[in-house]
């Protein structure tokens, strides 16, 4: 049986692999979101997210699978084709995904699995409130994650599987993932206390923006 490397699955946009190789930080987000939305607002919505974290000096990475292929970064036509598709992907699916060479959009669980193959911190989940079943995908997750306010229940499931929820300002964000990434221990899963994906992205993009420059710094 052949050898076979995940990472030849991986491709990024022109844009985020030259972001990652200047070192410029780079947010990405999940993808099935947007599939509840109906298209054209869908792709609006989308826009705007992308519009907001360039507006943070950040580079956005919207995390989906094009013809097969693990994608961090989209162009303009694959973006209005997944909006038009509405059809979103856990990451159980991806493999049947790439063997088939089908395009899908990415829930929670398939972002985190291709967002953390790509190396990119951080990663905002808007959707990920609803995505009980993917609980266990996170407590394996070892990247700093945003997710939307969260229920009652969500947050006893999640403090359950030893993932910690944490809050405060970017500097204090950055330095509890970077403590952790060094602990090797879970993630650092941060919840706005706001419904709004717009403070959501904001909150990531300062995040990230002190991560780098903290990593800069220890260099």
């Amino acid at each position: 049986m052949k050898e076979i490397s995940i990472s030849q699955y991986l491709e990024f946009s022109p844009e985020v692999l030259t972001a990652l190789r200047a070192g410029t930080p780079v947010v990405a987000f999940e993808t099935g979101f947007y599939c509840r939305i109906p298209y054209e607002r869908n792709l609006r919505t989308l826009q705007e997210t992308e519009r907001i974290i360039w507006s943070e000096n950040c580079v956005p990475a919207p995390i989906a699978v094009i013809n097969g292929r693990f994608r961090a970064g989209l162009n303009a036509a694959e973006k209005e084709a997944l909006m038009q598709m509405r059809v979103s992907a856990e990451r159980a699916e991806l493999p049947a995904l790439a063997a088939a060479g089908k395009s899908a959009c990415c829930a929670p669980s398939a972002a985190m699995a291709i967002a953390k193959m790509a190396g990119i911190v951080p990663l905002v989940l808007p959707g990920v409130r609803d995505a009980l079943p993917e609980l266990d995908s996170m407590a394996l997750y070892d990247r700093l994650l945003f997710v939307p306010r969260l229920s009652a229940e969500v947050e006893d499931l999640l403090k359950l599987r030893s993932i910690p929820l944490v809050k405060g300002s970017a500097d204090e964000l950055s330095e509890a993932w970077l403590c952790q990434e060094a602990l090797r221990s879970p993630e650092a899963v941060v919840f706005d206390d706001t419904e709004s994906w717009v403070e959501l992205c904001r909150t990531a993009c300062a995040a990230a923006l002190e991560l780098r420059k903290e990593e800069q710094f220890r260099m």
